[in-house]
C-alpha cells in the first residue's frame, strides 16, 4: 500500500526527472506503477496475500439462565405484591434509600408490593447475609454497589426467600420479616447513592435518539 506521504515524495521524484511523466500520471493516463515502477513494485512486493479462513456456520441464540427468583409462577405472602397491577412483584425487588416517617435519617430498602422492606432493621435484626449486614446500615447504596455480584445476588436469593410464600411460610420468620415493612405512602424516597462525579444515563431508546439529534441535526 502507498500512502500519501510516499505519492508527495515520488511526485518530486518525477519532477525532477521526468516532468512530462508526471503530467501524464496526474491526467490519468498512467498508472502510479508505470510512472515508478522501481519505487512502486517492491513496495507492493510485501504485501501478504489474504488467508483464507474457514466459514463456520452461525451460532443459535443462547437464551439467559436465570436463578429461581425470577421463577414467574413464584408467590409473595404479602397479596400486595401479587397483583397482577404491581410493578414490584417478587421478581422484581428493586433497590432503593427512603426515610421512614418515624425517623430522619436515610435507610436502604427493597420495594415489595405496597412495601418497602427496610434493609436496616432486616440487618439488625439477623435476617440477611452478614456480608451485607454493614453496607445496608449505610445512607446510601454505595456500600453496597462496591460488594460485587456475588455479594448482590446472594442478597437477592435471600429477600426472595424471606418474601416468597413458598420458602417464609406463616410463623416466626415471617413475623419477623412483616415487622420491617414500611407503608410507601408513609415513607420519602431520596437520591439513592452519593454521586462522586457527573453521571449520565440513557433511560430508553428514544432518549439517545434524541441526544444523538441535538449533536447531529
Amino acid at each position: 500500500m502507498i500512502i500519501l506521504a510516499d505519492v508527495k515524495k515520488i511526485s518530486r521524484w518525477v519532477e525532477l526527472i521526468a516532468p512530462w511523466n508526471l503530467r501524464t500520471f496526474r491526467q490519468g493516463k498512467i498508472s502510479l506503477s508505470e510512472l515508478c515502477p522501481a519505487i512502486c513494485f517492491p513496495r507492493r512486493s510485501r504485501l501478504t496475500p489474504p488467508v483464507s479462513r474457514p466459514t463456520l456456520a452461525p451460532s443459535p441464540p443462547v437464551a439467559p439462565t436465570l436463578n429461581p427468583t425470577h421463577d414467574p409462577a413464584r408467590l409473595c405472602w404479602l397479596e400486595s405484591a401479587n397483583a397482577a397491577t404491581t410493578d414490584f412483584p417478587l421478581q422484581n425487588l428493586p433497590y432503593g434509600v427512603f426515610r421512614p416517617a418515624a425517623d430522619s435519617a436515610a435507610h436502604l430498602g427493597v420495594a415489595i408490593g405496597d412495601r418497602i422492606l427496610d434493609l436496616q432493621a432486616a440487618a439488625a435484626a439477623g435476617l440477611l447475609p452478614v456480608t451485607v449486614t454493614a453496607a445496608c446500615q449505610q445512607p446510601t447504596l454505595n456500600a453496597l454497589l462496591a460488594l460485587g455480584a456475588p455479594v448482590w445476588s446472594a442478597l437477592r436469593a435471600r429477600l426472595s426467600e424471606l418474601l416468597g410464600a413458598d420458602t417464609c411460610p406463616a410463623g416466626a420468620l415471617r413475623d419477623r420479616v412483616a415487622a420491617c415493612l414500611v407503608p410507601m405512602n408513609e415513607a420519602t424516597m431520596l437520591l439513592p447513592a452519593a454521586i462522586g462525579d457527573y453521571t449520565d444515563f440513557y433511560a430508553s431508546i428514544s432518549h439517545a435518539t434524541n441526544v444523538g439529534a441535538m449533536f447531529r441535526p
